[in-house]
């Protein structure tokens, strides 16, 4: 018998994992779970391994040396959430204290499972994760995993030590969302989720994925641009301004000459010749960490300007959005606007329920301090 971690503690493990916290899980070919088991002493060993493996945080060293006869309730109630396990049937499905079954069908699409190294534990692929979680009636929870998934940053409770930097809000000093950024390979993409959902007809959850993927990008670097996106393309009727679709973190030919060269853009829509700039913190903001603190940068904001510049010189229409548009519906509107002209989008509904829907989307993506998957 085996154990099998799907929904968040799985995506908690690839987290982990991306950040160098533990070794990357293993693909493998098992597409079954004919063998998965949901019992005490099988997840008490198999909390055990995941601990020495570095997979589970360990509070202070004191699950080390649990024997697998432990009871349950010792070993778990420590940890933030639930471990969520897979199981093939529901007659495998039973209460646990600190543990949630989740019944999933026995034969799954091909690259559903890995294996996490120097264990027994298998563990649900990213895009088997993007299945499973966010399928309530909110999409935008969804949305927002699958530009994790799909770019290099982690958001959640593995922000990186001293990445909380303040900024100006509405109520005073927040948080900033760009707290949990941090460079990493994306864990899948956009085409392959595709490829899996295609495989996965008449499992849960995928109407709901599919619905969600329409608006899931490639490449973002940060959680700020991919709130950024969201907020400006999602259509009207999902509270955003419904831009189109650009590209993220798109490579721009300068042309020749001393000054051209290429950059990197963080929204751009090559058709129009438009490009999206973010000014932040990390990566590439006017402010940086120096021994845990926040220090103003002055070379990033000449490198900034010079940036922008060029990017002006070579044809591009530009627009900024700095940390405090965000906080304001109306500098976000105005900025917005200016995106849509651009863009050479006339048509504008300004209707009440429509700046209503903008403002709520706009004070959920950018809130530091709301919950997330």
């Amino acid at each position: 018998m085996a154990i099998y971690l799907g929904g968040r503690t799985a995506l908690d493990i690839w987290r982990r994992a991306s950040l160098g916290l533990c070794a990357m899980p293993i693909s493998c070919t098992c597409t079954s779970l004919v063998d998965s088991a949901a019992s005490s002493r099988e997840l008490v060993a198999a909390v055990q391994s995941l601990l020495l493996a570095g997979a589970i945080p360990d509070e202070g060293g004191c699950h080390r040396d649990l024997e697998p006869r432990t009871q349950l309730p010792g070993v778990v109630q420590r940890c933030a959430r639930p471990f969520e396990l897979l199981v093939d049937h529901k007659n495998k499905s039973h209460r646990m204290r600190g543990a949630k079954v989740r019944v999933c069908r026995s034969t799954l699409p091909s690259g559903s499972l890995f294996r996490i190294p120097n264990t027994d534990v298998r563990l649900a692929s990213p895009e088997l994760i993007f299945l499973q979680l966010g399928n309530g009636r909110a999409l935008l929870p969804k949305i927002e995993l699958g530009m994790e998934l799909c770019g290099s940053y982690v958001r959640g409770d593995l922000a990186p030590q001293g990445q909380t930097e303040l900024e100006h809000g509405e109520r005073g000093r927040v948080p900033r969302l760009d707290a949990g950024c941090e460079g990493r390979p994306s864990l899948t993409n956009v085409a392959r989720l595709h490829e899996f959902l295609n495989e996965s007809k008449g499992m849960h959850g995928i109407v709901a994925s599919r619905r969600a993927l329409r608006w899931v990008l490639d490449g973002a670097r940060s959680p700020r641009e991919s709130a950024l996106h969201l907020a400006l393309n999602l259509p009207s009727k999902l509270g955003g301004y419904g831009m189109g679709t650009p590209l993220l973190n798109h490579p721009l030919d300068l042309g020749a000459g001393m000054r051209a060269g290429s950059c990197i853009a963080d929204l751009a829509y090559p058709k129009e010749r438009v490009v999206v700039e973010y000014d932040g913190f990390a990566p590439h903001g006017g402010r940086r960490l120096e021994s845990g603190e926040v220090v103003f940068d002055a070379d990033k904001v000449l490198d900034d300007k010079d940036r922008w510049s060029r990017i002006q010189a070579a044809g591009w229409k530009l627009v900024v959005f700095c940390g405090r548009d965000t906080t304001s519906f109306p500098r976000f509107d105005t900025k917005a606007r200016q995106l849509a002209s651009c863009l050479g989008k006339d048509a504008w509904d300004d209707g009440p329920e429509t700046t209503r829907a903008r403002d709520r989307l706009r004070k959920w993506l950018f809130d530091p301090r709301r919950q997330q998957l």
